[in-house]
C-alpha cells in the first residue's frame, strides 16, 4: 500500500493490435476507495503511461482505464491486484488535547504506520518515549505495541509552553512525534523558598 504503480495504457483494434494513431483522452479508475489516482491523460503514438498511480487500501483492488472522450470504445479493467501493508515507516500519535497540567494523567496513543498512514497491524514492538520537558521529566511504563498500536498513561511533571512527546524504537530509526500542546502548572501544592545560587529545576 502505498507504492506508486506505473500502469501503460494502449490503444488498441478490436484484435488487441496497436493503434499507433490513436489520440484519445484516457482516463482510470480503482475499485480501491482511497487509490491515489492520475490526472486523465492523453494517447501519444497509441500509449500513455501513469506512473503516480497508488493504491492506499490493503485488499484485492482493480483499476479500469476509461476513453475519456469516446465513451463507445469500450474501457478494460486489470487482474486484481492484492494490496498489502507496508514495512513500518513511522509511529503516528492521536491528537493531544490543549491545555494540559503538569502531574496530570495524559492517556497516549500511538499506531504504528506504514508511510500510507495505514496501521501496521503486525508490529509488536517495544519502543522509548521522551518528552520535550527533558530527562527526568515524564513517567511512564513500558510501551510495547500490539497489533501496531499502543496505549497507555503517561505524566509529565514540568510545565512548559509548547511541550510535546517524542517517540523511537530501539534501534532509533522509527520515530514519531505529538502535536505540541501547553503544558500548564498543577495546582497550588507547596511553596519553596530559594536562597542565593538555588533555582526551581
Amino acid at each position: 500500500a502505498g507504492d506508486a504503480v506505473t500502469v501503460v495504457v494502449n490503444g488498441v483494434d478490436n484484435w488487441w493490435n496497436p493503434v499507433t494513431s490513436a489520440s484519445a483522452t484516457v482516463g482510470l479508475t480503482s475499485t480501491d476507495p482511497g487509490a491515489n489516482i492520475p490526472m486523465d491523460a492523453s494517447l501519444a503514438a497509441g500509449t500513455v503511461t501513469f506512473t503516480t498511480f497508488r493504491f492506499i487500501t490493503p485488499g484485492n483492488w482493480t483499476i479500469t482505464s476509461h476513453c475519456k472522450t469516446n465513451p463507445q470504445i469500450s474501457s478494460d479493467t486489470s487482474p486484481i491486484v492484492q494490496v498489502i501493508t507496508g514495512s513500518v515507516a513511522s509511529f503516528l500519535f492521536e491528537a493531544i488535547n490543549s491545555p494540559q497540567y503538569a502531574g496530570d494523567t495524559l492517556q497516549i496513543t500511538v499506531r504504528a504506520v506504514d508511510g500510507s498512514g495505514i496501521t501496521v497491524s503486525s508490529y509488536n514492538e517495544s519502543a522509548f518515549m521522551t518528552a520535550s520537558t527533558g530527562p527526568g521529566t515524564i513517567l511512564v511504563g513500558a510501551i510495547q505495541f500490539t497489533g501496531g498500536e499502543w496505549s497507555g498513561p503517561v505524566v509529565l511533571t514540568k510545565a512548559e509552553q509548547s511541550a510535546h512527546l517524542n517517540i523511537h524504537d530501539f534501534d532509533d530509526i522509527v520515530r514519531g512525534i505529538s502535536n505540541p500542546f501547553p503544558l500548564l502548572p498543577g495546582t497550588l501544592a507547596n511553596i519553596k523558598i530559594l536562597v542565593p545560587g538555588e533555582n526551581l529545576t
